[in-house]
């Protein structure tokens, strides 16, 4: 996966910083990988992130859980075992889309969000995040209030929070998207997942929104993009997400969960030094 001697260094640096496996300190933000980073957007098994999470320090996890054969009964024993063994820490899920155009599409999410509840219970992680289908399909946002009225009960007894994370052109886009699911649904265990760089796509400054959502903001995926009217990945720093001033503000605030290093492309050819650059981006607001 490493190219050079140049992003090998690059990458031991980010490593001996963070340091493996990394300590959170109380009342602090933590940091998390995301395996779409390293893996893509395909079928997967894994195998790759195994490999660079040690690499780069990291050991807090996010599972993007996306394929038929990741949710299966054996997967999920595999991928557990594995994350044992090398001490790597499942912090939370990312999965397909909401939908609920119909009852029998909503019996059908129902179900499937049920089962991904018990996979964070035996991975002892605490969170799924999910954005919706392309805005005003499959049932649009109120598919998706239909469906977590009926889930968020069970999580909230398995002790899993919800939260749903903004995505350009999607049922859940627009600050006002949240205030609606919010306000039909004030269940503590509903919160927001806040992808910086999908706001900005979306025109919208994501650095208001900290102090507007404040401790309904659970998640927070860190990457830049080039500007509005479409989401295109950059290497951090190079695109216009104000990295310094969502970092800053979100510490300012008190925010206590997870920064996610989610920087994807659709190969999952991303640089492991273009990672680490990320990581020690966000760690230095740590």
């Amino acid at each position: 996966m490493m190219t050079s001697r140049r992003e090998f260094l690059a990458v031991a640096g980010a490593a001996s910083e963070i340091g493996a496996p990394s300590a959170r300190r109380r009342g602090h933000p933590e940091l998390a990988l995301a395996t779409i980073c390293i893996e893509g957007f395909g079928p997967t098994n894994f195998a790759k992130t195994f490999k660079a999470a040690p690499l780069l320090g990291m050991n807090n996890i996010e599972f993007n859980l996306w394929h038929a054969d990741q949710l299966t009964p054996h997967s999920v024993k595999r991928i557990k075992a594995i994350c044992d063994r090398q001490k790597l820490r499942p912090i939370s899920l990312q999965v397909n889309a909401f939908v609920g155009a119909d009852e029998p599409e909503i019996a059908r999410e129902v179900s499937r969000w049920l089962w991904l509840i018990e996979i964070c219970k035996a991975w002892g992680c605490s969170l799924i995040k999910a954005t919706g289908e392309a805005r005003g399909t499959r049932g649009g946002t109120a598919g998706i209030m239909n469906v977590l009225a009926q889930v968020l009960p069970a999580a909230q007894a398995a002790h899993v929070r919800i939260a749903l994370e903004n995505h350009f052109e999607n049922n859940i886009e627009f600050p006002e998207d949240f205030e609606a699911f919010f306000s039909a649904l004030p269940h503590s265990s509903l919160g927001m997942c806040l992808d910086m760089a999908h706001f900005v796509a979306s025109g919208v400054d994501p650095v208001p929104l900290i102090q507007r959502f404040g401790r309904k903001i659970f998640h927070v995926d860190v990457k830049d993009c080039d500007g509005p009217g479409r989401h295109h990945v950059t290497p951090y720093g190079k695109g216009l997400v104000p990295l310094q001033a969502m970092l800053q503000g979100l510490r300012d605030a008190g925010y206590q969960g997870f920064w996610v290093i989610e920087y994807a492309r659709a190969a999952g050819d991303v640089p492991l030094a273009e990672l680490a650059e990320g990581i020690h981006i966000a760690r230095s607001y740590l």
